[in-house]
């Protein structure tokens, strides 16, 4: 299992049992190795791990020992990184920009373009980016509900809006942008995690009185609404395995049986 730090910027390796294999990243800073804001990682097919750093405006490879491998320096914006499972690296390099490259190097190749007026989409979606289990990737937008896939060649399959009540956040003109008013939000997607055919979906409802967690999970390959659970306790990320699921906190995880939560 891994883990990302945001406060130390690196990435950490764990067992189910709990015991902490290996940390990927030198902590913050400039040098090989540090970050100054780790915004999405992935992993490859042999083990590497990737790590995104928007503040940093690099891309770090590391092998599955933990040494540096390499450093990109993107000639855009990075905002998001994931990896698919045929080992390229996919960019958020603004919120309407998605591009794909070979983790083997090379030049990128942009995706489809997702809106007409990227300004008016500025914020909406903004999220965070899941390498699928059959060569695409999932984005997800924090706070609008939007659930979009992307095949491997950069053209979307769809793009598909949660079902639920996840009404979407008033929003203020900044200049040519709009930008969500968080004082008012009434749900944040948290985190995603791909499973075989199943996208499961953490969502954080801010209630006034205490916030309810729920897990919803849809069919990958349309995009369709499955079922709902609930996680036992409150966390802000998850993982799905064959057998178990993992909620994190900031500091610790738990590992539950999921023939007993997720029915």
């Amino acid at each position: 299992m891994f883990y990302r730090d945001q406060s130390e910027h690196q990435v950490y390796r764990y067992t189910l049992d709990g015991e902490h294999v290996r940390t990927y990243g030198e902590g913050r800073g400039v040098g090989p190795g540090q970050h100054m804001a780790v915004m999405g990682y992935g992993i490859a097919s042999d083990g590497q791990v990737i790590l995104g750093d928007p503040r940093g405006r690099k891309i770090s490879v590391f092998n599955e020992d933990g040494t540096v491998e390499r450093t990109e320096r993107p000639d855009f914006g990075l905002m998001r990184l994931g990896v698919t499972s045929e080992d390229q690296i996919v960019t958020l390099a603004a919120p309407t920009a998605v591009r794909f490259q070979s983790l083997l190097g090379g030049g990128h190749r942009e995706g489809d373009t997702l809106v007409s007026d990227p300004h008016e989409w500025v914020g909406v979606l903004d999220g965070g980016l899941r390498g699928d289990t059959q060569g695409g990737v999932i984005q997800f937008s924090f706070y609008y509900g939007y659930l979009i896939r992307w095949q491997g060649n950069g053209t979307i399959d769809y793009i598909r809006r949660m079902i639920g009540d996840y009404p979407p956040p008033p929003t203020e003109e900044i200049g040519p942008t709009k930008r969500v008013i968080p004082s008012e939000l009434r749900f944040r997607i948290n985190d995603v995690s791909i499973h075989n055919d199943e996208i499961h979906v953490l969502v954080i409802f801010l209630e006034p009185d205490e916030n309810r967690y729920v897990v919803d999970v849809y069919d990958l390959a349309a995009g369709d609404y499955r079922y709902s659970y609930e996680p036992p306790e409150p966390v802000r990320s998850l993982a799905v395995t064959g057998d178990h699921i993992i909620g994190g906190t900031d500091t610790t995880f738990a590992v539950w049986d999921r023939s007993a939560i997720a029915e």
